[in-house]
């Protein structure tokens, strides 16, 4: 029986840390083991990626029905990045989780904060999510990962990669766009077999109807400018379609980013996330370094600019589910997301520390997405279920 097997002293294990301290390799490394040598049913999934299973079954059960599907096609969830920025997802957690718990389902995740930290400043959160605080912290062991060293720190192992011999020639796959042209050039025809003049638009389909259009596409490699991607109407769906398309992206005339450009950088964020978890190859030609590319100085954060204080409530129907890194596109020119706001994703209604850990986290994934180690990498096409 499978509440007799248990490594942990309790229902599972909660570990926290600070972006590039070896959380998600942990995870890997007990999931591959689990996997390997236990026959019980492991699925190790992205948060937000369950979340929004979870408000796709909502439509046709309801939440305890849900949640005992949930335990019946898996016996241990591993999440990564388990993260609660939209009212939708705090809602359901609390039953959600009792009912997982009370079938004997173990539960492994890794995040950036705290459980007490999560859904800070949240909408209604001492009712709604509350609840759900004290349920995981009965329910599971909280480790922070960065008490395990010396000094209460831990590097980003990410940037060790950038210090060793174990680089790819070149030593990096992101050059400052003002010297770097003809290198790209020479580079996409190594990739893609033919040069960039030769390639020809690549139409993909999207959920929903949709579709999407690859500037330059050959043999899985495309190429991009920075405002095809990220000064579009596209969001995390479009990006997921890219993701399993192309085993490599070129983006080009990527700028400094700062407050001003508050939408610019949600969608480069949600990218890279995304092309990260895909194992997608990245090449860009940068305005500047990695270490700089997120300019922050002049505004506290990224949530400061006026229009998206003032933006308008609204409310969705239907649909509903968790937003996380997943905005959707409707139509050709609207974007939503479940925190019910328009234009509105991870970063929106997040707390402040929220959208520092979202650019922390994808500066530290730049740096390993730069080495050769990374390039090993086999592509991983996206599992959805949208």
């Amino acid at each position: 029986m499978f509440s007799r097997w248990n490594p942990f002293q309790q229902n599972g294990l909660y570990i926290h840390g600070t972006v590039g301290t070896g959380k998600s390799l942990l995870l890997d490394c007990f999931f591959r083991a689990g996997i390997v040598s236990d026959s019980r049913r492991f699925r190790r999934v992205h948060f937000h990626d369950f979340m929004l299973d979870v408000h796709k079954k909502l439509r046709n059960h309801r939440l305890v029905d849900v949640a005992s599907i949930l335990a019946e096609e898996s016996n241990v969830l591993c999440f990564d990045e388990f993260q609660v920025t939209d009212v939708a997802d705090a809602v359901v957690l609390h039953q959600l989780f009792k009912t997982l718990f009370r079938e004997g389902t173990l539960v492994v995740a890794t995040s950036n904060r705290h459980p007490d930290s999560l859904y800070t400043n949240g909408i209604n959160r001492k009712a709604l999510f509350e609840p759900f605080l004290e349920l995981l912290k009965q329910e599971v062991e909280i480790v922070d990962i960065n008490a395990l060293s010396d000094n209460g720190t831990i590097s980003d192992y990410r940037k060790l990669g950038l210090h060793t011999k174990e680089l790819h020639d070149p030593l990096s796959y992101i050059f400052n766009q003002s010297n770097g042209n003809d290198y790209i050039e020479n580079f996409f025809q190594k990739l893609a077999g033919i040069p960039s003049h030769a390639a020809n638009q690549h139409t993909i389909a999207v959920a929903m109807g949709r579709s999407f259009t690859i500037p330059k596409y050959a043999n899985g490699v495309g190429r991009f400018k920075f405002d095809d991607l990220c000064r579009a109407f596209v969001g995390a769906i479009d990006y997921m379609s890219l993701a399993n398309a192309c085993h490599t992206i070129f983006i080009e005339d990527v700028p400094r980013l700062n407050p001003s450009q508050y939408e610019d950088t949600r969608r480069f964020i949600t990218l890279i996330d995304i092309l990260y978890d895909a194992r997608c190859n990245i090449v860009l030609s940068c305005e500047c370094s990695v270490e700089d590319l997120f300019d922050e100085s002049g505004s506290n954060n990224f949530l400061d600019s006026k229009k998206h204080q003032d933006s308008p409530e609204i409310y969705v129907s239907e649909e509903g589910g968790s937003s996380g890194r997943s905005t959707t596109m409707l139509g050709d020119n609207f974007e939503w997301s479940a925190t019910g706001r328009m234009h509105a994703s991870l970063a929106e209604l997040s707390s402040k520390s929220d959208v520092s850990f979202a650019l922390d986290r994808a500066r530290s994934r730049l740096y390993e997405m730069q080495t050769q180690y990374y390039w090993d990498l086999t592509h991983q096409p996206i599992k959805t279920k949208l």
